[in-house]
């Protein structure tokens, strides 16, 4: 199953939500909206856990990046949407990541769009620039065939 669409600031082409192994895994391309040029890659997998209520789930959401990051979020997820971050404690930092701007915070919201779309926004806290996250990235997919 891939995923097309548009977005704000990077356009997410041909993301893949893939089974793996029993959990879920996104496999993220980020393109830049005018060239399509690769500017950022991503890999994740999405582990439930337990119910926190009758309507959620917890989760936990491990995505390594190509730069030397490996974030551990945690959140819920829900009827229609999901909701993961991790404060600095949650990120894993590499030498090769040395010299780039120090995330404290991370937040993103999953957004269920009708039967084949999904939204996705994160929300970013950069050390020394904000007290709160800021919104980085938005865009909206929409599944389509093979």
């Amino acid at each position: 199953m891939a995923s097309q669409g548009s977005g704000v600031g990077l356009q997410m082409a041909n993301a893949s939500f893939l089974k793996g192994g029993g959990r879920a895994m996104v496999n993220e391309p980020a393109r830049s909206e005018g060239n399509m040029i690769p500017m950022h890659a991503e890999m994740g997998f999405l582990k439930f856990m337990k119910p926190t209520t009758d309507d959620c789930v917890a989760v936990e959401f491990a995505l390594a990046h190509p730069f030397g990051v490996v974030e551990m979020e945690k959140g819920e997820v829900g009827a229609s949407m999901m909701e993961v971050g991790c404060t600095d404690e949650g990120m894993l930092r590499g030498p090769s990541s040395e010299g780039g701007k120090e995330v404290a915070r991370i937040r993103r919201v999953f957004q269920r769009a009708g039967e084949d779309g999904l939204g996705y926004e994160v929300f970013l806290q950069i050390q020394g620039q904000s007290d709160e996250p800021v919104l980085h990235l938005k865009c909206d997919m929409k599944r389509v065939e093979d």
